[in-house]
């Protein structure tokens, strides 16, 4: 059964699992437990930046606060940051994302 579209405002408080770079192939995936028994994978095509804190400077969560889209630079790169409720940053530039629901946990 497949929920509602996916959106940025959609991964508000969705726990991430996980987050995996694949450094020859410039990808990043950032694997979500939605709502339910839903999930979601958010995939950068293209990376050329990926940074991420965990120091936990609002207490420990694994639970996403939200989700900001941007222009990085003059390119056509995007950029996103995942802002968790704990207070850290995930910041990826791709120059591709694509957010689909996925099976399960990934």
């Amino acid at each position: 059964m497949t929920g509602p579209a996916l959106s940025a405002e959609s991964l508000h408080d969705a726990t991430l699992l996980r987050v995996d770079i694949s450094w020859i192939d410039r990808r990043a995936d950032l694997t979500l437990r939605l709502h339910g028994d839903r999930a979601a994978l958010l995939t950068g095509f293209g990376i050329t930046r990926v940074s991420t804190t965990l120091e936990s400077p609002w207490g420990p969560s694994n639970s996403v606060n939200e989700v900001r889209w941007s222009h990085a630079d003059q390119s056509d790169s995007t950029g996103v940051e995942v802002e968790m409720q704990s207070g850290d940053v995930i910041a990826v530039v791709a120059a591709k994302f694509i957010l689909q629901e996925v099976r399960g946990d990934g």
